[in-house]
């Protein structure tokens, strides 16, 4: 099931309700594994959030977000995720890295997305330069081998979230940034973003080794029990 959440800059929350300047609407799931989700909020905003927030006992769901407004410009109508929000992140433990799409379909049910196909997607970023700080912007293909195309806007940032101290990755989702193909910064903007139970990415024979269970995910969905919702909710079913 889809959660459809209005809004320019968009945080997905805990139980604990946030105050933005835009509008939105949001529901949630209540599963233990899920996780915090950041995309574009600004530095101050960030860092009240991200004070409040608890990384475990959150909602999981496949959500869809919709951005009302491109900016005329195509591309960018999240805010910019600057050097400093960057230096925030990483003092949560929190990283964005590029991740790249395959091809961009069009839909009649979901709009214009993307998918990222089935094959695995190799890391090309050193793992002593993950742990740098002046590195916090680690760009890679993608973590995990899937065996359903997720459906993503064109352009997209893999959000990972790591222990300060730890050397595992755990925890991991994609989440759309912006888009800058001209067909689609004509379009209102959609993006989808899929959670895992569990991913850990440690070394094997000195290679980055990837495992995960996979959590709510493209097939099943229709399955979950009824969700809980807040105010102004909006659903949309999809269908495998």
């Amino acid at each position: 099931m889809l959660i459809s959440i209005h809004l320019k800059n968009a945080w997905t929350l805990s139980e604990q309700r946030v105050d933005v300047t835009a509008s939105y609407k949001v529901g949630y799931i209540p599963k233990a594994y899920a996780h915090a989700r950041l995309s574009g909020f600004s530095d101050r905003q960030v860092e009240e959030v991200a004070e409040s927030l608890s990384l475990e006992g959150l909602e999981a769901a496949l959500r869809e977000l919709y951005i009302p407004q491109l900016l005329p410009t195509g591309g960018g109508y999240l805010h910019a995720i600057g050097p400093k929000t960057d230096e925030l992140l990483f003092g949560f433990g929190l990283f964005l890295a590029d991740a790249n799409i395959e091809t961009v379909t069009d839909s009649d049910e979901n709009g214009h997305f993307a998918s990222l196909g089935k094959y695995k997607m190799k890391i090309h970023t050193s793992f002593r330069g993950m742990l740098a700080k002046d590195k916090i912007r680690i760009s890679f293909d993608a973590i995990w081998e899937i065996s359903t195309p997720l459906l993503l806007s064109p352009e997209h940032r893999l959000q990972i979230h790591e222990e300060a101290k730890e050397i595992i990755f755990g925890k991991a989702r994609l989440l759309v940034a912006r888009t800058t193909t001209k067909q689609i910064s004509n379009e209102p903007g959609r993006f989808f973003e899929l959670l895992f139970d569990f991913v850990n990415d440690g070394l094997l024979e000195g290679r980055l080794s990837n495992g995960h269970r996979k959590g709510l995910g493209l097939v099943g969905i229709e399955e979950i029990n009824e969700i809980t919702s807040r105010e102004g909710i909006i659903f949309t079913t999809l269908r495998p």
